[in-house]
């Protein structure tokens, strides 16, 4: 498990996305595509943020 952020450990909600691996994860995370709306969440919400590897 590689949590990201680690704010919040009692989720009211869970968003769970699927990507094909978790190198493809972290690039959507740290992508410029991605960054106005993680700038939007980071400044509106309490969040935990963990990718997972499965299958």
């Amino acid at each position: 498990m590689d949590i990201r952020q680690a704010e919040l450990w009692s989720p009211t909600r869970i968003v769970i996305i699927e990507f094909p691996d978790s190198k493809s994860a972290r690039n959507f995370i740290d992508s410029e595509e991605y960054a106005p709306i993680k700038a939007m969440r980071l400044n509106n919400a309490e969040c935990t943020l963990f990718i997972v590897e499965g299958e």
